[in-house]
């Protein structure tokens, strides 16, 4: 069983600004949320939208729950298009059954009525077969990876669900959308398309590995894996396809970097005898190193990507009493971290809790644990 993310983060010189964060509201999210700790958590025209319900990013009131049978039981993304908010979520049938499937479920709203628009859904052939349900948006297009075993993407009218084009590909697992591009990890390949009629633009093959996580940046493609001898780290040009540079690391995992201002970030986890990981920044013009973090990066639905707050990182993070005894986690902090040279400039201490998810809503941070949420005001925090 994964365990709890932890980050040990060994800077000396840190300033506390505890006393700066103030929490607006916090409030308990009831059932109906239809959500587990993982679950979504977005934010679009001053409301939170979380599980499958809307909430006054002011005042922590719950607004509304949107309604459908077809909900699955697991709200795992949520994305907005021509006035429209979109749901992806997922049901799990009885494991233990030989034919035991995966439901994948879509639900579009009108978010000024709350009245349901479209939605669809898509049993896979077996639990064998799982892939994460993916939903993305480009302009007034919703794009929805189907079919038996996740190898077909639709590409539907927002507002309508009518669809406007569809491809095949091998299992799809990896969807991001830039301007007007579809970029896609299906099988051992990564490619771009059109949004507007699926031209695929390029194809570019990856090396053989278990493939780990897709993420985009200002002009690249970011592409991790792993192999039987270590991991590595690919950054693709988004035009052309072609390979930029690639980094090799220990045999461990590579969470999801985050770029700003030409630098990359992202935690680095190596497998072995628990080896402390490292928080890293990257150039990622060229992949050069230009800072590192020692850290222990270990996680259990944590939300372990560094987010962007005011030019700043902020971040997860635990105390030395993860050293003493892997299996306590200690006090787990909220961290703003320096990105020109990884010190740290403040910490807070929320109350002990499990499943956290960070989301940066300008001078706002809101953060979600299993059944409750809270908005923290952070606007004299520099």
């Amino acid at each position: 069983m994964l365990k709890i993310l932890m980050l040990l983060l060994a800077l000396p010189g840190f300033v506390m600004a505890d006393e700066n964060i103030k929490t607006i509201w916090s409030s308990n999210l009831d059932n109906q949320f239809r959500m587990t700790g993982d679950a979504a958590v977005a934010v679009c025209d001053g409301n939170i939208y979380c599980g499958n319900g809307e909430i006054n990013l002011m005042t922590g009131k719950v607004i509304r729950h949107f309604a459908s049978e077809y909900f699955g039981n697991d709200i795992k993304q949520i994305k907005f298009s021509a006035g429209a908010v979109i749901f992806a979520s997922q049901s799990t049938g009885n494991e233990e059954e030989s034919d035991c499937s995966y439901e994948y479920c879509w639900n579009a709203f009108d978010m000024k009525t709350g009245k349901l628009l479209w939605e669809t859904t898509q049993a896979s052939a077996d639990c064998r077969n799982w892939a994460p349900v993916l939903l993305e948006t480009c302009g007034d297009i919703a794009l929805l990876a189907k079919g038996k075993n996740h190898d077909e993407l639709n590409a539907v009218d927002a507002r309508s669900g009518k669809i406007l084009w569809q491809l095949k590909f091998g299992s799809i697992v990896n969807l991001a959308v830039s301007g007007n591009g579809v970029f896609l990890r299906a099988g051992k390949y990564v490619m771009a398309l059109s949004a507007v009629n699926g031209k695929i633009l390029w194809k570019t093959a990856l090396p053989d590995s278990t493939l780990q996580l897709m993420e985009l940046g200002k002009s690249q493609v970011y592409i991790s894996g792993k192999s039987d001898e270590d991991s590595y780290l690919i950054s693709i040009n988004q035009q052309t396809g072609k390979t930029i540079w690639k980094k090799d690391f220990p045999k461990g995992d590579l969470f999801q970097p985050v770029e700003l201002k030409g630098t990359l970030f992202f935690i680095s986890q190596p497998e072995k005898d628990f080896m402390p990981g490292f928080l890293l920044a990257l150039d990622a013009e060229s992949g050069r190193e230009t800072w590192r973090i020692q850290a222990v990066a270990d996680f259990n639905g944590w939300d372990f990507q560094p987010k962007i707050f005011k030019d700043k990182l902020i971040m997860w993070s635990g105390d030395a009493k993860y050293l003493e005894n892997s299996g306590s986690s200690g006090d787990v902090k909220l961290f703003c971290i320096d990105p020109a040279d990884g010190k740290k400039k403040w910490d807070y201490l929320p109350a002990k809790t499990l499943q956290y998810s960070l989301l940066v809503c300008g001078d706002y941070i809101i953060i979600k644990d299993n059944d409750a949420m809270r908005c923290l005001h952070t606007g004299d925090v520099k």
